[in-house]
């Protein structure tokens, strides 16, 4: 009788056991499903953004930037003619692509360590070339020492600042 007792409990755990082990991959497996699909509309964008810059003659290299202020703009940063490019790319499918070379202008890093000095945010969250009443711009979004959220635009070609949003 006791035997059959330690048999029933052990084949009782087993079974707690496979159970959990079959609730803990559904929601692995559910996890990765809701990652994929919540990031398909960035991977869309991303594809349709390349295939535009490669329409402009852009070869792509590694990156890219999104930025949504004031339109949606996409950045694909590559070579054209052996010089380095950034390939603006407009949501809008009736707007053009605009070309410009890397080097007519200020880089990535350039502007955010304008942003960190003049700026001096807690965190920035993202620094996107994008178009400003027609001419490229740095979109920077980041939260300031308050924890609210702004946005400066800098001129590609200078580094001016064209627009501040602060404190939303």
């Amino acid at each position: 009788m006791m035997r059959s007792d330690y048999q029933r409990t052990r084949s009782h755990r087993l079974r707690w056991l496979w159970g959990i082990l079959i609730v803990i991959i559904l929601i692995i497996f559910g996890g990765l499903y809701l990652v994929g699909h919540a990031t398909s509309p960035l991977v869309h964008a991303q594809s349709a953004a390349v295939s535009k810059a490669k329409q402009s003659g852009v070869k792509p290299t590694s990156g890219f930037y999104w930025t949504n202020l004031n339109d949606v703009y996409y950045t694909v940063p590559g070579t054209k003619n052996k010089q380095s490019v950034y390939a603006i790319v407009p949501k809008s499918k009736q707007l053009k692509t605009t070309v410009v070379k890397q080097n007519s202008g200020l880089t990535r890093n350039d502007i955010l360590k304008k942003v960190w000095s003049q700026q001096k945010p807690k965190k920035v969250l993202q620094a996107a070339l994008g178009l400003f009443n027609g001419d490229p711009a740095w979109q920077v979004s980041y939260v300031n020492q308050s924890g609210k959220l702004c946005y400066v635009t800098y001129a590609f070609k200078t580094g001016e600042t064209l627009q501040k949003i602060m404190n939303i």
